[in-house]
């Protein structure tokens, strides 16, 4: 519930998947990017796993940086 409507609410993220990322804008990521990127991937695995939900679907084009850099694993299917 949201404002008194009922719904599926996401957040509106501005930046750029992994995956375009990669292949398009600059190519690979250096070692500690990617330490640091799975590293905030692991986190938010745990926090589902520990909520009891299952991603399945981890991939490029389902994680994306944030313009202010801050990533974010999309697409938990509805």
């Amino acid at each position: 519930m949201h404002d008194g409507r009922a719904g599926f609410w996401c957040e509106l993220i501005q930046g750029q998947t992994l995956e375009t990322l990669l292949r398009v804008e600059r190519g690979l990521f250096g070692a500690s990017e990617v330490v640091a990127i799975g590293t905030e991937l692991c986190g938010t695995l745990f926090a589902l796993h520990s909520a009891g939900i299952l991603h399945g679907n981890v991939k490029g084009s389902n994680v994306m940086r944030e313009q202010g850099g801050r990533i974010v694993l999309m697409d938990l299917g509805a």
